[in-house]
Formats: structure tokens, C-alpha cells, sequence
């Protein structure tokens, strides 16, 4: 049987995890009365429209304020486009958390100031809501990296994520040098076990987003709803969901999708981030799949911060959610040597993890930025008066010699 775990739900730093709340759903952990809060009462209720929120006092009230007002857009743009009524509201804990976790008509989001307009979470009750379960063959793919597999049902979440994030993720520049250096669905689909991860969801998640940010979203309720064809492999169903959805063929639309990434400028700068956060993701995977496996008894979360305390020159090496930055890094000669230090850490903690952790994360080609076409233009312009210039002034030196 398929593991119904995904690796994309890994990439969420400390964030989003497959671990199981700490009490039934049924009994959750006491709150205050609604818009109070008090040392011996730490939560406040907030209700929207659809929403039950209960926020950890660790949320300042300002963030309380504009996160519910954030979750209540998320919904109504979600149940509009979808032209859908919520059968029910949704049950959410904000904050006080070091774990998240979304299922049914519950979700559980911690609270980081940097990320406090994200909606993962959110999203896997909505969108079950809204849509119900998703297709399992649909952009299913396995690579060995982790073991783990993929299917529609996380990198679409991740999608309407980074459509509704603020600030925004750059998805599409870190798909875009695998794409341009010869990556393709089909290729992930199909062979995506001979793939790194990065070179998995980034494109996969790009290309489901170029989906919701190009065509009506009545379009891709179809596709969450195509009926497969179990005799059929992923690839083949694939295939058929976009046509039936979209009315277009898939190569054609990732042709679309292509010539959409082509035009992204990729500056020196950010394909060295990319490399970085690229080694920083395998690493961390690497590491968050095989720490049970050797009988540590550790916790990803344990193994990080024991990584820290005996490691005098540890530094925090992450990037953010999804492990994608915002901007490229200026300085990465401190957090590429805090990720070698971690690597040492943890291969002599695991011996057996040393092989994985020595693997070279794969390079990224020199791709240089497109060159404006004002800037051949100027050029051209400056071409044209030289070589006039030279025109004329030979002109005036064969009129001067005739006339000596």
C-alpha cells in the first residue's frame, strides 16, 4: 500500500507535521471567554464569519486581529470561487503550538511573527470541505531521497498557500533552473524516484499555482474531482484530468507554463540562494527521515536544538517556510558553514546518515539574466552613429585630399 504521507508536508520548517495532536479532537485544551485573557487563563477566542479561532496569549492582540481577519478572507475568496457554503465552521488554534496539523474540521497553526499570513493549515480542512478528497494518481510520484510519496492533494495545498501568502514565496524562480535545465512533468511522474527533492515539488507546485493564477478556478475543481481510471497509470491520468479540466492538453498548457518561466531573471545572486536552500532541504530531510530509523529516540525538533546546544558554532541555517527565502541572500559564507557543521553533527551522531548527508545537492547551471531589449537597442542605436560617424568623417578626409 502507498504511504499516504507526503514529503511536501516535511518542507514546512517546523511547521508542518504529520505528528498527532497531543489530545482527542474532541477535548480541546480549555480557552478564556471570548476577547479576555488573564495569567491563570491563557487563550482568546475569536469568531469570524466561519471561523472559530482560539489564539495562545504568545499571539499579541494586533496579530490576533489581522490574522482572523486573514483566515476570514482565505475562506470567502475560497468559497466564492468555488461558489460553495462551508458545511460547518472551522475549529482553528493559533499559537502556543510547536507542532501543525490540519484534518476534518480542525487545525492546529503555531504562531511565527514572520509568517503569520500563511494558511496551510487552514486549507486541508477547507479544501476537504470545499472539494472533498482529492484524486490519489493525480501528480503522484515517489523519489528515493526520502521514500516518501507525493500526490495532488499537498502540493496543491502549498499552491493556494503561496497564492494567499503575505508576503509572497517565490515559487516559480526556484522552479524555474530545473525547468530551464531540462526538468519536465512527465520526467517527475514518471522517474521522480531519480530525482532530488527540490527538483520535485518546486516545479510541481510552480505549475499547480500557474494553474490557479491563469485559468478559473471552476477549472481546477475539475481537476480535483477527476474520476481516475485505476487501470491506468499516474502519468496516463494526469494526462486526462487536465483535458477533461482544462480543455487544453498538458504539454500544451506546461509549454504555457515554460514560457512563463523562461521570462524570470535569474541573477547570480539568487541562483546561489537557490543552490544553498536547495543543500539546506535535502540535508534537513535527510535527517528528519532516518533519525527514528537508528534508534535515537529523537525528534526532528530534539535533534535541531541538541544539534545547537553541543554545537558552539551552530547557527540557525533556516530559511523560512517552505525553505524558500524572500530575497536572495547577500552573505552565505555563515549559513553554508553552519549547514557543514550540521552535517559533521549528525554523521557522527548517525553513522549510517553520513553516506546520504555527504551526497552533493545537484548544481545549478550558469544561467545568465536576460538582457533587456532596450539595453540592444542602445546598442544598436550606438552601432548605427559610430559607424556613421566613421562615415562622415571619411567622407571629409577624401573632399580635404582632393582638394590639396
Amino acid at each position: 500500500m502507498r504511504k499516504g504521507v507526503c514529503i511536501l508536508a516535511g518542507l514546512l520548517l517546523l511547521l508542518t507535521s504529520c505528528n498527532p495532536v497531543p489530545f482527542p479532537s474532541t477535548t480541546p485544551p480549555p480557552v478564556s471567554s471570548p476577547g479576555t485573557s488573564s495569567s491563570s487563563n491563557t487563550q482568546t477566542i475569536r469568531d469570524t464569519e466561519h471561523l472559530h479561532l482560539i489564539f495562545s496569549d504568545t499571539v499579541p492582540m494586533e496579530d490576533q486581529i489581522a490574522i482572523a481577519g486573514f483566515y476570514e478572507e482565505v475562506v470567502q475568496t475560497v468559497t466564492s470561487r468555488f461558489h460553495y457554503a462551508l458545511t460547518q465552521t472551522i475549529t482553528g488554534y493559533v499559537g502556543g503550538l510547536d507542532y501543525a496539523f490540519g484534518e476534518n474540521n480542525m487545525f492546529y497553526q503555531p504562531y511565527s511573527p514572520a509568517d503569520r499570513f500563511m494558511s496551510h493549515e487552514l486549507l486541508h480542512p477547507l479544501l476537504s470541505d470545499v472539494l472533498g478528497p482529492s484524486p490519489a494518481t493525480l501528480f503522484h510520484c515517489r523519489h528515493n531521497a526520502t521514500n516518501y510519496y507525493i500526490f495532488l492533494n499537498e502540493p496543491a495545498i502549498i499552491a493556494f498557500d503561496l497564492y494567499f501568502m503575505r508576503p509572497p514565496r517565490p515559487i516559480h524562480l526556484y522552479a524555474a533552473p530545473w525547468v530551464r535545465q531540462g526538468v519536465t512533468l512527465e520526467q517527475i511522474l514518471r522517474h521522480g524516484e531519480t530525482l532530488w527533492p527540490s527538483q520535485v515539488y518546486h516545479p510541481i507546485v510552480s505549475f499547480l499555482l500557474y494553474l490557479l493564477e491563469t485559468y478559473p478556478w471552476e477549472d481546477f475543481q475539475h481537476l480535483w474531482g477527476y474520476h481516475e481510471d485505476l487501470k491506468q497509470g499516474d502519468w496516463e491520468n494526469t494526462k486526462a484530468a487536465i483535458r477533461t479540466a482544462y480543455g487544453k492538453d498538458l504539454e500544451e498548457i506546461e509549454a504555457e507554463w515554460r514560457t512563463m518561466l523562461s521570462r524570470i531573471d535569474l541573477a547570480p545572486e539568487w541562483l546561489a540562494t537557490i543552490q544553498y536552500t536547495n543543500d539546506y532541504n535535502h540535508t534537513n530531510l535527510a535527517i528528519k527521515e532516518d533519525l527514528d530509523l537508528f534508534g535515537k529516540g529523537l525528534t526532528y525538533i530534539q535533534a535541531m536544538e541538541q544539534w545547537r546546544q553541543q554545537t558552539p558554532e551552530a547557527t540557525q541555517t533556516g530559511i523560512g517556510n517552505y525553505w524558500m527565502s524572500r530575497e536572495p541572500l547577500s552573505d552565505l559564507q555563515q549559513p553554508e558553514q553552519s549547514l557543514a557543521s550540521m552535517k559533521r553533527y549528525f554523521s557522527d551522531l548517525i553513522p549510517a546518515l553520513a553516506p546520504k548527508l555527504a551526497l552533493p545537492a545537484p548544481k545549478l547551471i550558469e544561467i545568465k539574466p536576460h538582457f533587456p531589449w532596450w539595453g540592444w537597442t542602445l546598442i544598436g542605436a550606438g552601432v548605427a552613429g559610430v559607424l556613421l560617424a566613421a562615415i562622415v568623417l571619411g567622407f571629409r578626409n577624401r573632399r580635404k585630399k582632393r582638394a590639396a
